[in-house]
């Protein structure tokens, strides 16, 4: 997920659920998924026509703060949907290639979210307490798991069925 001078390494997900997570703990946001036209191929690229019309969102925030401020690294996110499911192309910007941390290669690894990868949180009943995690590395390394409330976590969870790619 990182684009190093203009060489962009992306992350997509085939999903099957279709809630969009929170931003900012005091900013409510909301984003449009469009419905894809034509087809999209699965190959950590942002090509096809579908996603050039899909908005660009770039508002990310700090995490694990009681009142985040808008993050320094420059990330943009594109969402789609079709009858399959969502896709999700993500962007992160980096000019130091030779810096990505990238070592795990074994679906569900400890500590996945170590390597420079995304995390993706989507909380389906939209009540702020649990979410469906899903994480990729820049090697195209997989982990999800499900967090059910505040006391409840199930890291051996799978979200059977979805895919990712990296360039």
């Amino acid at each position: 997920m990182k684009i190093f001078g203009n060489k962009p390494l992306l992350f997509f997900l085939g999903l099957s659920m279709c809630t969009l997570p929170a931003s900012a703990a005091d900013t409510l946001a909301f984003y449009v998924v469009k419905p894809v036209s034509g087809s999209m191929t699965l190959d950590g690229k942002l090509d096809e026509k579908d996603w050039q019309g899909a908005e660009k969102e770039a508002s990310y925030y700090e995490y694990w703060k009681s009142n985040p401020a808008k993050s320094k690294l420059k990330t943009e996110f594109r969402m789609l949907y079709d009858d399959k499911g969502i896709w999700l192309g993500i962007v992160n910007y980096d000019d130091a290639i030779d810096n990505i941390r990238a070592k795990k290669t074994a679906r569900d690894s400890s500590g996945l979210w170590h390597d420079d990868c995304a995390e993706i949180y989507f909380d389906v009943a939209g009540q702020g307490i649990g979410y469906r995690k899903f994480v990729v590395n820049a090697l195209g390394t997989q982990g999800d798991s499900l967090r059910v409330d505040t006391s409840v976590s199930l890291p051996n969870w799978s979200g059977h069925g979805w895919l990712a790619a990296t360039s």
